[in-house]
């Protein structure tokens, strides 16, 4: 909107032209007020929407990686378990555990010394 002349009137001008002229600008003036009102409040509704949203898929996110972190966690501890039981095997140490057999191509060890001897810690069962 550009500016108004300093005086958009000539000599000759009445008193009511004048007041006409400056009621029809602060009409057009309020009009425009009340329809940037009235966008900024929606702008700022569908703001809002989207601020929630966002957080709302931060927040699953963040459930996401926390959830797979334990999962992490719990495959570090198998794989720690399941490579010092394999250590024991190869080395001969001990004998695989009844309760934990190892697959069919593994079962065989022709140079395990004490076959009497269990592993010193026991495989632990996951569901």
């Amino acid at each position: 909107m550009s500016n108004p002349p300093s005086s958009p009137f000539r000599h000759g001008t009445t008193v009511d032209q004048e007041l006409a002229y400056y009621k029809a600008q602060y009409e057009q003036l309020e009009v425009e007020l009340q329809e940037f009102q009235q966008s900024s409040r929606e702008l700022e509704a569908e703001l809002e929407k989207d601020v929630e949203a966002s957080e709302k898929r931060e927040r699953k996110l963040k459930e996401r990686v926390e959830s797979l972190g334990f999962e992490v966690d719990e495959w570090k501890v198998r794989l720690l378990v399941l490579s010092h039981q394999r250590m024991l095997l190869l080395t001969g140490r001990c004998r695989p555990s009844t309760n934990n057999q190892r697959p069919r191509r593994m079962r065989r060890k022709p140079n395990c010394r004490k076959k009497s001897q269990p592993c010193a810690r026991p495989p632990e069962r996951y569901s």
